[in-house]
């Protein structure tokens, strides 16, 4: 009876905020503890940080690396094989949800670009001390409304108004009550988005709402 094999990652992350900051990418690479991957396999990466710092996220970029797999790309770089099969490998099922036979090589510089350079700090969990409305939301709407910011809440926006001359959005529709705006941000999931836009009756609207900023919030102190 035919049967398969599973490959367990097994790391250790550290607190990297109670740790010296190393240059970029040396913190996340050397603290991070792999259970399973001797210190000669894990040395073998360095040469890919040569092309993660080579991706600066542009046409030019992506048409240079978006040719060629992944898996193709860590062997141009040296990587090893246990490297690739403890580590890299099933980080790259996670990240792309596909093999890395499957995912480009442009799109895996990118996912790399974000976790080992851009956000090397922000690698550390943080749990709540208590609920997240009652730490963080409650008091921000009390500090939004202090300053007159008037809260509608059980609201459901069900459209947009966009003016077509300007491409700007100009009322929000809630139901049956149609809101004016100068501006508006979607603070919401990528399944309510698209519920949104596939309620938009002409499709060149749609080009309004292709690009999308990731936006973080940023606490002024511990809660």
């Amino acid at each position: 009876m035919p049967y398969r094999t599973r490959t367990i990652l097994q790391v250790e992350f550290p607190v990297f905020q109670e740790l010296p900051q190393l240059p970029t990418p040396l913190g996340t690479l050397f603290n991070s503890q792999f259970a399973k991957l001797p210190l000669v396999d894990t040395l073998t990466a360095l040469p890919l940080m040569a092309a993660v710092i080579d991706f600066d996220n542009t046409d030019v970029a992506w048409r240079k690396y978006d040719s060629i797999t992944a898996r193709e790309l860590f062997k141009q770089f040296g990587c090893s094989e246990r490297l690739y099969r403890d580590v890299l490998g099933p980080l790259i099922q996670v990240g792309l949800f596909a093999p890395a036979e499957q995912c480009s090589a442009a799109a895996t510089l990118a996912v790399l670009y974000y976790f080992i350079l851009a956000h090397q700090k922000h690698f550390d969990v943080k749990f709540c001390n208590g609920t997240s409305r009652d730490r963080i939301f409650e008091p921000w709407m009390e500090s939004m409304k202090a300053t007159g910011c008037e809260i509608l809440e059980g609201r459901r926006v069900t459209d947009f108004i966009i003016n077509e001359g300007t491409g700007r959005i100009t009322e929000v529709v809630c139901e049956n009550v149609t809101h004016s705006a100068d501006a508006v941000i979607l603070a919401v999931g990528i399944s309510t988005l698209q519920e949104i836009i596939k309620k938009r009756y002409v499709s060149s609207d749609f080009r309004y709402f292709l690009d999308s900023i990731p936006l973080s919030m940023k606490l002024s102190c511990k809660v």
